[in-house]
């Protein structure tokens, strides 16, 4: 079993930062996968923007607005 303990490190005295003690060295290992992921998904929602403003086809203009706004979405929420 594994146990992790955290103790609280004041920033200012209304906030407290929790920091991990004891914890392994190869820890940073478990963000990998999703940080993997979360790539991808960003990626993904890229080409599909840079494939849609390349598109001149005037039957696609009236969901563009909609397309453009996942794409933002997508890209800020990988950024936050």
């Amino acid at each position: 079993m594994i146990i992790i303990a955290a103790s609280a490190v004041p920033l200012t005295p209304e906030i407290a930062f929790c920091v991990p003690r004891h914890i392994s060295k190869n820890f940073y290992a478990f963000w990998i996968p999703m940080l993997a992921f979360e790539s991808l998904l960003c990626g993904l929602a890229l080409y599909k923007g840079y494939e849609t403003l390349r598109t001149a086809s005037p039957s696609f203009r009236s969901g563009r607005h909609l397309v453009s706004i996942l794409i933002r979405d997508s890209v800020v929420y990988f950024l936050v």
